[in-house]
């Protein structure tokens, strides 16, 4: 299925393509469409009966689908999971309205007629149907995104993904630091392990060191491309079965003194997305990303970052190192206009000058924010309405989400996003107001 890129959609059900029920998306023809189906909305009472969701179903269409759980959808339309709950209708390539005789294509029809989901999910994980359909940053996950909080967890996380590396490592590196992380690098480069890392040209001065120890070690480093301001993503792939996407660089000494948040990936699709993106940039080449669910400076991450913001509805929780950029803080500041319970963590002001500037802001939308300094706040994690969360490098400022390298990922997994939740309420306890 045809999907057009992640996009904000405020107070929308956004799709997200669970596996297909193929009972009563058969195909069967009707005269006409059913009422509301493919016509035009903007929120869900736009589209008549409860159950019928107004959503984005694909190629820039944003239009009514029609509640398919007790009844079939016609030719040309596939019954689809949405966030929220429910099954709909929706247009099988992303175009309304389809034509009343569209035909199925032999594939589906065959899945059909086998009892069998036709296009991606949990049973159906990696495969090219599943390639088409997960190209939104909420789009579901075969295998589930797990989030753990440092500096609670220490090096366990990271080390659980390297230590089992028979084959490759894949490291994307704004600064490395001595520890267990640095260790296994340098064991596994030693046992013959292709071990290669970018790390961040502007922090040479940091890196020299480690960079040397382990190309001596047998590992292939490189200083990345200078086309961006920093090399800021912390990624770590590993055989392409597992990685790590982390708000933490890598020395031991600060994991245990910042909050931070590392995710462990092991979906298919995610994975493969990955290691495609630190393939081309080893090689400075252009990735394709045009079907990720990653969250990648500076191709998606402004555009996915303000569509988790703007999801938000009852509740938003933004706990970050930083508050600069423009166009986030007006974002937030919309949805606390629109009666969203708005909360805002901060790094101390004395370290992150700029966050003095960012407080007064909130202060004046109405929003009380905190600053955190044990530990160090220097996390970068949005919560909204505890469904949907963005995790990853960016910063929440103009350079990072902009002009950096930058990788992060929006998580929908309930075990995720409480991990995310709990954490930000005990440091909201902590912190102290501006």
């Amino acid at each position: 299925m045809s999907r057009s890129g992640s996009r904000s959609v405020p107070r929308r059900a956004l799709v997200g393509l669970l596996a297909l029920v193929a009972a009563g998306c058969d195909g069967s023809s009707p005269t006409a469409l059913p009422p509301y189906l493919c016509q035009p909305c903007a929120i869900d009472a736009d589209c008549g009966p409860a159950g019928n969701r107004c959503l984005d179903v694909g190629a820039g269409v944003v239009a009514c689908g029609v509640d398919c759980s007790a009844s079939a959808c016609p030719a040309g339309f596939l019954c689809a999971g949405v966030t929220g709950g429910g099954r709909n209708c929706i247009p099988r390539d992303g175009v309304c309205p389809a034509p009343p005789d569209a035909a199925i294509p032999p594939a589906d029809a065959a899945a059909d007629a086998a009892g069998q989901p036709d296009v991606g999910g949990p049973t159906d994980a990696g495969g090219a149907d599943s390639r088409e359909v997960n190209c939104e940053a909420t789009s579901p996950r075969a295998v589930p995104t797990v989030v753990y909080a440092l500096p609670d967890a220490d090096e366990q996380p990271f080390l659980e993904v390297l230590e089992p590396a028979q084959t490759t490592v894949r490291v994307l590196a704004y600064q490395m630091g001595y520890g267990g992380i640095y260790d296994t690098l340098l064991a596994k480069a030693g046992a013959g392990v292709s071990v290669r890392i970018i790390f961040d040209v502007g922090q040479r001065d940091v890196n020299q060191k480690y960079y040397d120890a382990l190309q001596a070690a047998g590992a292939e480093v490189l200083w990345s491309d200078p086309q961006w301001p920093y090399m800021h993503a912390k990624v770590i792939v590993v055989d392409d079965t597992a990685a790590t996407v982390s708000t933490s660089n890598y020395s031991h000494t600060w994991l245990l003194a910042e909050r931070n948040f590392v995710a462990q990936v092991r979906d298919p699709d995610d994975l493969a997305d990955l290691t495609a993106l630190f393939d081309a940039d080893w090689q400075r080449a252009a990735p394709n990303l045009s079907c990720t669910r990653l969250v990648v400076s500076p191709v998606n991450a402004r555009e996915r970052i303000l569509a988790v913001i703007d999801s938000a509805t009852s509740t938003l929780l933004v706990e970050s190192m930083q508050f600069a950029d423009t166009e986030v803080r007006a974002h937030v500041a919309e949805r606390q206009a629109a009666g969203v319970a708005v909360r805002v963590i901060l790094a101390d002001p004395a370290w992150i000058t700029a966050n003095a500037d960012g407080a007064a802001f909130l202060a004046a939308a109405g929003v009380a924010p905190r600053y955190l300094t044990t530990p160090d706040c220097h996390v970068k994690a949005i919560v909204a309405d505890e469904a949907r969360a963005y995790v990853g490098s960016e910063n929440l400022s103009y350079t990072s989400l902009s002009r950096n390298r930058e990788v992060g990922l929006v998580v929908t997994e309930p075990d995720a996003i409480q991990v995310m939740t709990s954490t930000f309420e005990a440091d909201w306890v902590g912190a102290t107001p501006f």
